[in-house]
Formats: C-alpha cells, sequence, structure tokens
C-alpha cells in the first residue's frame, strides 16, 4: 500500500537501519522493499512459505493462480540481496527457477521428530 510505503520510507529516514529483513513477499514485503531501496539499504528475506501451494484458497484466477504466485515470489526474491531458506529443499527449489541472489539455509528449529509426527485418530477417540 502507498501509505505503508510512503511511512516506511520516512521511518527508515530517522531510524536508518544497517539492514532490512522481509518475511512477505507481497503488501508489506514490497514496501519494505521500495522503502530500503529509497535509501540503498540491503535487504534480506526469509522465504518460509512456498505460497503457490496454498493458491487454491485464491478465488480469483482458477487453475492460473499458482503459477501467478510462483511467478511474483520468484520475481520479488530476484530482488532482494539474500535470502535466508529453512532448507536445502527450499534453496533447491529457489534455485531450480534460476534464480542466482545469496541464500542461506538455517533450519526452523523444528526437531526432525516433530515433523514425522503420525497419530491414529481413530483408536483415541471414543
Amino acid at each position: 500500500p502507498w501509505r505503508a510505503t510512503h511511512q516506511l520510507i520516512h521511518l527508515m529516514q530517522e531510524i536508518r537501519p544497517d539492514i532490512v529483513h522481509l518475511h512477505h513477499p507481497f503488501l508489506l514485503g514490497v514496501a519494505g522493499l521500495y522503502a530500503a531501496r529509497a535509501h540503498t539499504i540491503p535487504v534480506v528475506f526469509t522465504y518460509h512459505t512456498c505460497y503457490e501451494k496454498y493458491a487454491h484458497y485464491v478465488p480469483l484466477f482458477g487453475s492460473m493462480a499458482a503459477p501467478l504466485i510462483a511467478y511474483r515470489v520468484k520475481r520479488f526474491c530476484k530482488q532482494v540481496d539474500g535470502i535466508v531458506a529453512p532448507s536445502r529443499g527450499i534453496e533447491n527449489e529457489l534455485r531450480s527457477g534460476g534464480l542466482s541472489v545469496p541464500i542461506s539455509v538455517i533450519p526452523s528449529g523444528l526437531r526432525e521428530q516433530f515433523m514425522k509426527y503420525e497419530r491414529d485418530f481413530n483408536a483415541t477417540q471414543n
């Protein structure tokens, strides 16, 4: 949004950060990127969600939503100075699209045992 971008430009001029860390490639993330660029401040983006995998929640565009979202996210990623990815798999996915921005893998901190949780819900219900 224009107002957020305008306010961020003034805020960054006031506090003069060394770096801007963004978590979203839409709306406020775009505003943060634009504001940082207005002051030549480096931008790091944490890519923690495969947004195109949630395209079925977007009621517009039908089957075009996922490719449009993927395109927009990749375009955003190409504009930042560095990316933090939670896994090598995400890094590989970004690289497979031709992305050459530096990527650092920093795991989320969840132990593998929490990611492989299986439970028989029928056995526990009365």
